[in-house]
């Protein structure tokens, strides 16, 4: 399976020969939890929290698959 913008780390910690030396939030659940934020910070939102998680989710996925696009 090819790797996609969403699976790649969104903060990877590298060593100085460019090796990745730790875990990171995968950019598509870093995207995921900015769009959750996002939601939850509107107060005329009426939201449930488990809809708004989902639309976030739904969110980056969209949003990766745009950038797959590329």
């Amino acid at each position: 399976m090819t790797a996609t913008h969403g699976d790649q780390p969104a903060f990877p910690l590298l060593d100085l020969t460019g090796r990745q030396i730790t875990a990171s939030l995968t950019k598509r659940e870093h995207f995921a939890s900015m769009f959750m934020q996002a939601l939850l910070s509107n107060p005329q939102s009426n939201r449930l929290y488990i809809e708004s998680a989902e639309l976030a989710v739904k969110a980056a996925y969209a949003l990766i698959s745009e950038l797959n696009k590329q």
